[in-house]
């Protein structure tokens, strides 16, 4: 556990020793202290089933395809932190924390909960899912095998790719883009 007062431990203490190994981009977003804000750019490519585009409204994903800006915050303390990526239409919130050696995100209002095993080396962090529950009950996570989220660097830039697709559905969103941390 990492105990100074500087930014959020969440994720280097999630990947203990592979912390070290991230590019500098990344430790920057997750060593800056809290409140963090910082802006860059999105592509975002929504659903075209019109069920899939529900499901990505009710868990609260960006529901506008193109080319934005993008204005993104960290609030919280070091271990419990809240994410608000400013997509348009409207802003996609959740909240992270550790749980039983895996970040665990809340989604939704709560309603929706993933947990997710990182894995950090030189490239970035991929976050793997491994659990999947809504309103408490769990889902087969063979349905959700189409969810990947990555951080990376682009140069001096932290870069993110996340993707989501459901079987039958097909994608319900992709999101890629670079801050300036």
């Amino acid at each position: 556990m990492h105990d100074d007062a500087r930014g959020t431990h969440l994720f280097a203490d999630l990947l203990g020793a592979d912390y070290g190994k991230l590019p500098a981009a990344v430790r920057r977003l997750h060593d800056t202290p809290l409140p963090l804000r910082v802006s860059g750019q999105v592509d975002i490519e929504v659903a075209r089933h019109p069920f899939a585009r529900l499901v990505g409204r009710v868990a609260g994903l960006p529901g506008r395809a193109g080319s934005f800006a993008l204005t993104f915050e960290i609030e919280g303390t070091p271990d419990r932190q809240r994410w608000i990526r400013h997509f348009p239409p409207r802003p996609m919130r959740s909240v992270l924390s550790a749980r039983n050696g895996l970040l665990h995100e809340r989604m939704a209002g709560g309603m929706l909960a993933l947990d997710f095993r990182l894995h950090g080396d030189a490239e970035g962090i991929v976050w793997n899912l491994v659990a999947i529950r809504l309103l408490g009950v769990p889902l087969p996570l063979a349905w959700f095998r189409g969810i990947s989220a990555r951080e990376s660097a682009a140069g001096a830039r932290y870069r993110f790719d996340v993707s989501a697709a459901l079987p039958l559905l097909g994608q319900v969103v992709s999101y890629r883009g670079t801050l300036y941390v």
